[in-house]
C-alpha cells in the first residue's frame, strides 16, 4: 500500500483543506482535498479524525484507480459523486 502522509493547510468555518503526499520519495504525488465539516459528520459522526477519514478516502480510490488517475485538487464529497459505493 502507498505511504499516506496528511497535513492540515487551512481550517475555515465550514470547511478544512489538507494536503496530501502519496507515494514513495520520488514517485510522490501531492493531492488538495478539502473537507467539508458537515459532511465530515455525516459520514463519520465525529467518531474519527478528518485526517483518518482522508486516509480512508485515499485507500479506497486506490482500490479503484491508480494514483496517477486521482485528481489532484477535489473536495471529498466528489468521490461519493463518482463512486456511489463509497463508505467508511
Amino acid at each position: 500500500m502507498e505511504p499516506i502522509q496528511i497535513s492540515k493547510k487551512t481550517e475555515g468555518a465550514a470547511e478544512w483543506e489538507y494536503a496530501v503526499l502519496l507515494g514513495h520519495d520520488s514517485d510522490d504525488i501531492g493531492f488538495l482535498v478539502k473537507v467539508d465539516q458537515e459532511y465530515w459528520i455525516q459520514l463519520t459522526n465525529g467518531r474519527i479524525s478528518p485526517e483518518i477519514l482522508i486516509k480512508r478516502s485515499f485507500r479506497f480510490l486506490l482500490q479503484k484507480q491508480s494514483k496517477y488517475s486521482i485528481p489532484r485538487s477535489f473536495d471529498l464529497r466528489d468521490i461519493q459523486h463518482r463512486f456511489p459505493d463509497f463508505r467508511i
